[in-house]
């Protein structure tokens, strides 16, 4: 009888792994289909949207342009946008270099009104005068310009993948809510909308959805290693160096935690609100798979608490 159980047990178990498996084969075809039609609602935003009109845009092809042309930072306040760090800037920067990055095919409309209550019926005008030197086939600045546009595309598509990466680390047996929270934010207008300009805020959301991902990842390692540490520094020689498996399992993680916020900082100050959200992120993982550890003998099995009866 115990002997059947058993097999039950096991063949359920087999199934629900199958199926699993057929569930992770499915979500990836869903995945790839989300990350095309994301790319491809960018690049129709980036080529349909006017040169420069999308928020701040103009300020932060001025500040391409320069890193392109100059070579060096801007000084002073006459570049609003020189208030961020460089480095989404300077990756568009050589992006843009493929073609002739120039600020002098966008003119200011002299007609612009900021106030909304000045526009009527009408909708609000552009800021600037459009020419046909931005028809297609595009050429020297333009090109430029959409090249840094793509760019952004490419960020904004990664951006997606990395938030379905962090929900399935969330929830790595629900692969269904991964696929909805990428679909979500592949199709918000907002989000497509600035995934097709050249703004920075691209690259710094593409760092944030990354270390969020990695300071999860990190948290379930260590939170779950704390049996495996705990064997392995029992059978660790005393005065050895060597780090033991596990904590090289927790390091393996996330690896690329560092780098995502590093490069998110050199993107973007405000993702520096991150750092303390991973650290405790982090911190909380050790904290766990140390009291796990801790509830656990040599042998990796939880050791029973003593009868108080005697």
């Amino acid at each position: 009888m115990m002997a059947r159980q058993t097999l039950k047990v096991s063949e359920t178990f087999r199934v629900s792994k199958r199926a699993l498996r057929q569930t992770l084969k499915v979500s990836k075809r869903v995945l790839a289909v989300l990350l095309i039609a994301h790319l491809a609602l960018t690049i129709v935003y980036s080529a349909i949207v006017p040169l420069g009109e999308a928020p701040d845009e103009a300020d932060h092809w001025a500040y391409i342009v320069h890193l392109a042309r100059e070579r060096n930072l801007p000084e002073g306040p006459s570049m609003t946008q020189a208030k961020h760090p460089p480095l989404y800037h300077a990756t568009a920067a050589l992006i843009a270099s493929l073609a002739e990055p120039r600020f002098d095919f966008l003119r200011a409309n002299p007609d612009v009104q900021i106030a909304a209550e000045s526009w009527g019926d009408a909708a609000g005008p552009n800021f600037f005068v459009h020419t046909s030197l931005e028809e297609q086939p595009w050429r020297d600045g333009p090109l430029a310009f959409h090249l840094a546009r793509l760019w952004s595309a490419v960020l904004s598509t990664l951006t997606v993948w990395a938030t379905f990466r962090l929900m399935r680390t969330a929830l790595p047996k629900r692969p269904a809510v991964a696929l909805a929270a990428a679909g979500l934010l592949a199709f918000l207008p907002e989000f497509a909308f600035i995934g097709g300009s050249a703004n920075n805020d691209n690259l710094a959301a593409l760092c944030g959805a990354l270390a969020l991902w990695g300071g999860l990842a990190i948290f379930r390692a260590a939170s779950h290693a704390g049996r495996g540490a705990s064997a392995n520094d029992t059978c660790q020689a005393p005065g050895t160096s060597e780090v033991p498996g596990a904590w090289r399992d927790i390091i393996r993680a996330g690896w690329w935690t560092p780098l995502a916020l590093g490069f998110g900082l050199l993107a973007k100050v405000s993702t520096a609100a991150l750092w303390p959200m991973v650290a405790a992120a982090i911190l909380a993982g050790v904290w766990v798979g140390e009291a796990q550890g801790a509830a656990t003998g040599p042998d990796g099995r939880r050791e029973q608490p003593a009868d108080p009866r005697g």
